[in-house]
């Protein structure tokens, strides 16, 4: 599981405060336009017309060598078997999410929603409004921290979004070659729908408000409104909204999968041996894809550890000896490989 830091503004609030003017700039320009310049956006919408054409001819030809790859390897029941799976891995991933979320005190969200509040209103010039706002946003965070004066970066949102890659281990290494036949016949745009659709995670996206610095913020603010500075108070509301830092983390699908799909085939008896065998091959193949999709970049010797301990179970299903105690040993170094990832 990557993590990654950075600062970002958010959306949102970029749109609330920028996406009045921007209409009515359009609606101003498109009053303005000439017959010249109609003629003149005519023939730009029609060059942008053949582009399109073009991309979506690319984009049918991408489709027919995947569905062309996909039903030659897929059966209807596999990719049932999968979504369940899938399903099960959101559903944790979300309950974990709503309990990070649920950390958070009150105060903070609410003191967060009266500073955005308070941006929108400055940008329409209601001052006592924007006043009144980052003086609740004042109270609440002095509240807060007077609570817990340890609190320092604290989860304000969160999200949870999932990018399937239904394939085999096979499909990928098909798909990275075809994509590096594209780019040797400078077919780049073509290669690069091919390369982006190599994604199989859970990507967990949590935005942590800096109590250290954000709430200063905001009494500073109402000091440069007290001193009629509403352009001075406007971008330190602005910059501390670009303090809000944005933590990612992803989580690799197939080391999930096959981490589930080892768990099922501990459950059956050795005796079942073809759903046994079936389900050790189907990890094998998701470690597989894992290292191909790169996620494994790092733990690559981990990883192709754990492909041998498959193949030791594997031996062991088709012999006499017991296989609990690889069970065993194969779910200890999952857990230990999924901690290490989780802390890097």
């Amino acid at each position: 599981m990557k993590k990654g830091q950075n600062i970002l503004l958010s959306g949102l609030v970029a749109t609330m405060l920028f996406g009045v003017s921007t209409l009515s700039a359009s609606s101003n320009l498109h009053d303005s336009v000439s017959q010249k310049e109609t003629s003149a956006i005519a023939q730009t919408n029609l060059k942008g017309m053949k582009q399109a054409q073009a991309r979506l001819e690319m984009l049918n030809k991408k489709d027919k060598f995947l569905t062309k790859e996909n039903l030659s390897v897929f059966k209807q029941q596999s990719r049932i078997d999968e979504t369940k799976r899938l399903n099960l891995i959101v559903a944790n991933s979300m309950k974990n999410s709503k309990n990070n979320m649920n950390k958070t005190p009150k105060d903070v969200m609410s003191a967060l929603n009266s500073t955005i509040k308070a941006m929108q209103y400055l940008y329409m010039n209601k001052i006592d409004n924007t006043k009144k706002s980052l003086q609740d946003a004042t109270k609440l965070f002095d509240k807060a921290l007077k609570n817990n004066p340890a609190l320092d970066l604290v989860p304000v949102d969160q999200e949870v979004q999932v990018t399937e890659f239904f394939g085999d281990a096979n499909i990928v290494k098909k798909v990275k070659n075809q994509a590096i036949k594209l780019l040797k016949n400078n077919n780049t745009q073509l290669a690069r729908d091919l390369v982006l659709s190599l994604k199989d995670q859970t990507t967990i996206t949590t935005r942590l408000l800096p109590m250290i610095t954000y709430p200063d913020a905001t009494k500073e603010a109402l000091k440069y409104l007290n001193k009629n500075k509403p352009k001075d108070a406007f971008i330190v509301l602005n910059e501390a909204l670009h303090t809000v830092v944005v933590d990612k983390i992803i989580i690799p699908l197939p080391l999930v999968t096959a981490q589930d799909l080892i768990d099922q085939a501990s459950k059956l008896k050795k005796s079942n041996k073809k759903d046994v065998i079936e389900l050790l091959n189907l990890a094998n193949d998701e470690l597989q894809k894992d290292i191909l999709l790169g996620y494994a970049t790092n733990s690559s010797s981990d990883v192709k550890s754990l492909q041998k301990e498959i193949k030791s179970i594997l031996k062991e299903v088709h012999g006499k000896n017991k296989v609990e105690k690889l069970y065993e040993h194969i779910k200890s170094s999952f857990k230990s490989l999924v901690h290490k990832l989780n802390n890097d």
